[in-house]
């Protein structure tokens, strides 16, 4: 027997589930299973709605701060797992604007040239990383080779 669960709580939604539709603008953006859809959203609407931070717009050549993320103007989804803080020299230099806590986990959120994006820590040895960083604190900020999802509008 199958059911229909309408929620706006996306949370909610992946702990129900075996097939989840992101919904806007009165049509499906995107379906799939919930790891599927969290993964790759499909378009800036439902990465939003799923409460994905780290959206970046792509210059012409595919590049922003971080790098090259993809081939021509866009938007991409920078998937926070695929990110991580390492001591100045390992990878991107950036600064460390904020850390706060979510879930009892740190979160930093990092810059580098114009753009933020926000790096969670796991439980363990980055977590202890986390809670000792500060703002104004110089890093590296290391970015995974796919970590980059392509989005639609």
């Amino acid at each position: 027997m199958g059911a229909l669960h309408v929620t706006h709580d996306h949370d909610e939604a992946f702990a129900l589930a075996d097939r989840i539709a992101v919904m806007g603008g009165g049509r499906i953006d995107r379906i799939g299973t919930p790891d599927e859809v969290w993964a790759d959203p499909g378009t800036v609407h439902a990465a939003r709605c799923l409460g994905h931070e780290n959206l970046v717009v792509l210059d012409a050549d595919g590049e922003c701060a971080l790098g090259r993320l993809g081939s021509g103007p866009g938007t991409v989804l920078v998937r926070a797992d695929g990110l991580s803080v390492a001591p100045v020299g390992g990878g991107v230099d950036a600064t460390v604007a904020s850390v706060a806590r979510r879930a009892g986990r740190p979160v930093a959120t990092v810059v580098v040239g114009d753009l933020s994006v926000r790096v969670p820590f796991s439980d363990g040895h980055d977590a202890v990383v986390g809670s000792t960083l500060r703002p104004g604190d110089r890093v590296g900020l290391m970015v995974a080779a796919d970590v980059a999802v392509r989005l639609v509008g």
